[in-house]
């Protein structure tokens, strides 16, 4: 239990964001967020390196014939600045650049495209057609996120805008959908960084 996640070069300073809720003498514990935190988190809180929310999802991709269910995640650009899951093919400052692209894992890769290489390939996902843009190591099994595929959650928020507008939920603090994970400043102290966001939450999710 204790190797979970340290493969990552920076695990030591990276933390999840959760949320404490009391509603109607009610207590919940949830590991996610709403959807705004991680901006202003990383914007307001002068110990925070990055933020980045995760948007995990079981989505359906085609290549051809290969059709195949895969677990997937929508994730903010920065996802590979902050957790060091090693990508094989691609730059990882610049394979999220186009929403309209995925990471598979070498696994992924070879289900959809067998022995051909894949990067550069286009895949179908719900409907939708994406670039690969990088191949990844398969991830560990002492991983707390599993996934085969990782796109950007630029993606996702497009698709949301064009159903409901700039109003939709995932503009709303209410909608508790994301989770937001923090890559501390090397000199930063996490019971500092736990005290504004207490301040955070008295600003923008008072409950």
């Amino acid at each position: 239990e204790l190797s979970f996640d340290r493969f990552h070069a920076e695990s030591d300073r990276v933390y999840r964001i959760t949320t404490h809720l009391r509603l109607s003498d009610v207590e919940y514990n949830l590991a996610a967020t709403p959807f705004p935190a991680a901006h202003v988190i990383g914007s307001e809180i002068k110990g925070i390196d990055k933020a980045v929310r995760i948007f995990p999802q079981q989505l359906v991709f085609e290549s051809g014939d290969n059709k195949f269910e895969e677990r997937a995640l929508f994730a903010d650009h920065e996802f590979f600045k902050v957790f060091g899951f090693t990508l094989t093919q691609g730059d990882r400052s610049k394979v999220f650049l186009d929403p309209a692209s995925v990471v598979l894992t070498k696994a992924a890769a070879t289900r959809l495209f067998g022995s051909n290489p894949a990067i550069g390939k286009n895949v179908v996902m719900n409907g939708n057609t994406l670039r690969v843009t990088g191949i990844m190591e398969d991830v560990p099994d002492q991983s707390h996120l599993k996934f085969d595929a990782i796109m950007p959650l630029s993606f996702q928020l497009n698709q949301w805008e064009k159903e409901t507008g700039l109003e939709g939920r995932e503009n709303k603090w209410f909608w508790i959908g994301a989770y937001t994970y923090v890559l501390l400043h090397p000199a930063a102290h996490s019971e500092n960084v736990q005290g504004d966001l207490a301040a955070i939450v008295e600003k923008y999710f008072p409950v």
